[in-house]
């Protein structure tokens, strides 16, 4: 799998027509590149976000993009390489999905603790939770 990240730059002052014009150049460059490399751009796995301040985030929200007959609107989380981040840069929803994971982790381990011996069961706490923790 292909995974393609485009970074870029604008100012809250920023006309929305003129950074979408830029970011579907972007993307058409990109689909361009994967055409003649014998590659498919997935739309439906195509997504885009807009970070900024607090104090702006309701005018970056449901912000669309045109991708070739198609159109995506940003999004307020993005996943990449199993961190969460979201459109205001806070950690909230990835504290949240590690949390979640962990208490899983517990709970499974909880329940086959009593088969195994002590030694064991630390060896998976530090493999399945304080891994993840660090």
């Amino acid at each position: 799998m292909l995974m393609i990240h485009v970074y870029l730059t604008f100012k809250p002052c920023d006309k929305w027509d003129d950074i979408s014009s830029s970011i579907e150049a972007c993307i058409a460059d990109i689909n361009t590149w994967m055409n003649s490399n014998m590659l498919k751009l997935n739309k439906d796995k195509t997504e885009f976000i807009v970070f900024s301040s607090k104090q702006h985030v309701k005018k970056t929200e449901n912000l669309p993009i045109n991708l070739g007959s198609s159109y995506i609107n940003s999004s307020m989380s993005v996943r990449n390489l199993g961190l969460i981040l979201d459109n205001i840069l806070g950690m909230e929803k990835q504290v949240n999905s590690i949390c979640k994971f962990c208490y899983y982790q517990i709970r499974n381990i909880g329940l086959i603790c009593k088969y195994i011996n002590d030694e064991t069961c630390k060896n998976l706490v530090q493999a399945f939770i304080i891994s993840q923790l660090d």
